[in-house]
Formats: C-alpha cells, structure tokens, sequence
C-alpha cells in the first residue's frame, strides 16, 4: 500500500509568510471578461448551463481568452492575464484561488498575455505544489531543495493557514496529508501527532479504503501515543464501508484492530470498544471475524434481557427513525410486494450505547436488513440507552422497524 501520510519531504527559501485575504468580485470580472469574448471567436462558449456561476464562468472566460490567438483576438491575452493577477491578489494568501494560481503560473511561465517570468512563475509553482494534489512539473526545482523549503517554518505557517480555509477549492488533501506528515516528525519544532490525526480525522478528506486503513494504522500506533481503536473504527466504516461494501484490505484491517482492541482490554469500557469494531467486520458472517466477536462475547459473560425503557424508546425513535430511513433506501426492481418488519436483538454496554447487534426477524430482503444493522454500528452512538442498561450489559429487543419508512 502506498504510504500516503509520508510524502517524501522536499523543497529552497520562502520568502513571505501567509498574508490577509483577497475577495474577488466574480460577478463584475464575469460581466467585463463577457464584454471581451464577444469580440473574440475562441471564447465563444458551446457549454449552456441552466444556473449562472460567476466564478465557474468567470474562469472559463478567462482560460480561453488567455490562450486565444492574437491574431485572432487582439489584446484578448493580455486583458485576460491582468485580470487573473487583479483576481489572485496576493498569491501567498491563505485563500488564493488555486485554478487562479494555475493559470497565473502559465501565463509566466508560458508568457502568455505577458513577458514570460521565471521568478514569479517560480514562486507560483512551488505555491502550486505545496496546495494541489496535481502540481505543475517544476524543472528547475530540485528534490533537495523542495525538502529544505518545505521544512521551513514560513512554509510551515502558508500551510497551517490552508488548512484552517475551508471549502474543497482551498483544503485540499494535499494540504492535508503535508501538514499531518510535518507535524508526525519528531526532528521539527512542531512534532505534535494529536494534531496530525485530528488534521486528517476532521478535513472530511479520509475518503477510499488506502487513506482509512492508513489512518487507522496511525492511530492504534503506540509509537505515537496512546492507541485510539474507537477513532480508527470510525473511520474505517464512515459511510457504511463495510459488511458486503468492505474490500479485503478494509476487512482485514477491521479484524486486526478488533483483535488488537480485544487482546487489550481489562475493562467495560474496552470491551465495548472492541466489540463495536467486530460488529461491523462480523456482519456477513465472514469465519475470521465471527470467531473474534464470538471469542469476545464469551468474555463479556452472559448478560440479562430486559425490556427498553420507555425514555430509550422514545429516543431511539427521535434519533435513529431517519436514519433508518435513509438507509433502507428505495425499492428495487425485483424487490418482493410485501416486506415484515425487521427485529433486530442487540447488546448495550455498560456505557448506555449498543455494542452490537443482530437481526431476529427477517423483512425478506436482506439488503434492508443489513441496512439497519448498517445503521446501529456507524451511528448507534448517538442514542443513549443509559436508563435500560443501568451500568450493566443487558440484551434488549430494540423497537421493531417498517421497511419501508419514507424519507
């Protein structure tokens, strides 16, 4: 597996640290870049959208204009190129624009609308790649020298500012994934890996099964603290990538850290934790992870039945019903006319939250009922059933669900 979160470090000096912000006014440029293309061919667009975006169109505008023939389009170039400086402002802004950046960085390397310049098309570019996941070629920009500028603490701080934006057009994985790997290196000031899982657990940017089983195995390493098997859990089954989803690298690493977290734990509290990672890993009845949950249950002991309380109920209702609701999803073709509804048995923890659950009563169609086993692990943590469990583990029959509750 490529190792994501250790990018090799390289880059020479930086020269300005992270600067005030920059607003650019999209509306005003789309309406004078629109004034500009009716007189230029090559920027007579063919794409027709229903909703105008004056940056979306604006950038457009100004991608053709930019790269329009002179001869064809007389001072089309150069309009264009001012205008893509005038919208950048200041490049090392925590929010500069990347496809702006881009742009900038052709027009000045390129020479398009302007003299070429290799200073600045410099400084661009390296901006360029230490914020976009796919940077310009930068020829003249040797590995050696790379490392050195990014390890710099003004590089440092240009990066600690993106990170802080937020928005999919400026918190890039990249930014992300450079940040956390700076701050994982024991020999620079700011070593610090609580803040590295917390970069990456909270950018919204641990999406596929590499990055997830990549952050799980930072976080249950005890090299860098104390191990965190519920946050990789969390974020080894976020979206419901489990159960039939689960590739065998992703059902793998759930069964490692569930062995991990069993093999570990001496309390209630870690018992729960291990046991609400076998769960999801033991859905599909899979032999490996079975035996795990099952090895662990039999630790746990045997545990009473006992009704839910009628506050729980009532707040299973209020916390899970849409939930359940999205989960289930729509009828497919083929689906049977009529469908029970789904019983499900489940396990609650001393903690007042479920442990792990199963189905007693089928709907018919197994995909509703893994959708609502689906939902228990990845959201049942919301719920707290604290009034049924009374500091116990207690089985319970959770409220009965209709399969076909509407959105």
């Amino acid at each position: 597996m490529r190792n994501w979160i250790w990018p090799v470090l390289s880059m020479a000096a930086l020269q300005a640290a992270p600067v005030a912000a920059h607003a650019p006014d999209w509306w005003g440029e789309m309406r004078t870049l629109a004034a500009v293309a009716a007189t230029c061919p090559a920027a007579q667009r063919r794409e027709s959208y229903a909703n105008i975006e004056p940056r979306r169109d604006s950038l457009i505008l100004l991608r053709d204009l930019l790269h329009a023939d002179p001869a064809a389009c007389p001072g089309a170039p150069e309009n264009a190129a001012r205008a893509i400086f005038r919208l950048l402002g200041e490049p090392e802004a925590a929010d500069a624009d990347a496809t702006l950046l881009g742009m900038a960085h052709a027009a000045a390397e390129r020479g398009l609308g302007r003299p070429r310049d290799e200073a600045l098309a410099d400084r661009l570019g390296r901006l360029l790649w230490l914020y976009e996941d796919q940077p310009p070629a930068l020829t003249r920009w040797p590995e050696a020298a790379r490392r050195a500028w990014l390890e710099q603490p003004a590089t440092i701080a240009l990066l600690e500012a993106r990170a802080a934006q937020r928005g999919r057009l400026l918190r890039t994985r990249i930014v992300i994934d450079r940040l956390a790997a700076l701050r994982l290196r024991r020999d620079l000031p700011g070593y610090d890996p609580a803040q590295a899982l917390d970069l990456l657990d909270e950018s919204g940017l641990l999406i596929g099964d590499e990055r997830r089983i990549a952050f799980s195995r930072l976080a249950t390493d005890p090299a860098y603290g104390r191990p965190d098997y519920d946050r990789a859990r969390r974020a080894l089954i976020r979206y419901g990538s489990f159960g039939e989803r689960a590739t065998p690298q992703l059902r793998a690493e759930l069964l490692r850290i569930g062995r991990l977290a069993a093999g570990r734990a001496r309390t209630p509290a870690e018992r729960a934790t291990a046991l609400r990672i076998l769960f999801p890993a033991a859905m599909d009845g899979h032999e490996g992870e079975v035996a795990a949950r099952d090895a662990l249950l039999r630790r746990i002991g045997r545990a009473p039945v006992v009704p839910l309380a009628a506050a729980d109920i009532a707040r299973i209702e209020t916390e899970m019903r849409r939930e359940f609701a999205v989960r289930l999803g729509y009828r497919r073709e083929g689906d049977p006319a009529l469908l029970s509804v789904i019983r499900v048995h489940a396990l609650i923890a001393p903690d007042g939250h479920v442990a792990m659950a199963r189905t007693i009563g089928s709907s018919g169609l197994a995909r509703r009922d893994r959708a609502i086993l689906a939902a228990w692990a990845e959201e049942g943590q919301r719920v707290d059933l604290s009034a049924t469990a009374r500091g116990r583990w207690v089985w319970v029959d959770l409220p009965p669900v209709d399969p076909e509750l509407p959105l």
